[in-house]
């Protein structure tokens, strides 16, 4: 199978218009075909007490790293969708 990727129509703008709910949350780093490097703004309200990072944060940002990395090889589909995906968080 041939990725038909094209990285350059996923800029900040399709991300804000996709989810204008998370507009200056991430940031994309870097995109190639198979790696997507991101960043996300932590702030008080995505911490738990002691200062570690909750786990739905966490999971959003997963969630929404593999978005971006499939939108750059399926282009603009806004509508995709994870169907399944899970993370063990250990103690």
């Amino acid at each position: 199978y041939q990725w038909n990727y094209n990285f350059q129509f996923l800029n900040y703008k399709h991300l804000d218009e996709a989810f204008p709910q998370v507009v200056n949350q991430y940031k994309i780093l870097a995109l190639e075909l198979g790696y997507a490097k991101i960043v996300q703004n932590i702030s008080s309200e995505n911490l738990r007490p002691g200062g570690t990072v909750s786990g739905p944060t966490i999971f959003s940002f997963v969630d929404i790293g593999m978005y971006i990395l499939l939108l750059a090889h399926i282009g603009n589909e806004p509508l995709a969708v994870t169907t399944n995906c899970s993370i063990d968080f250990l103690q």
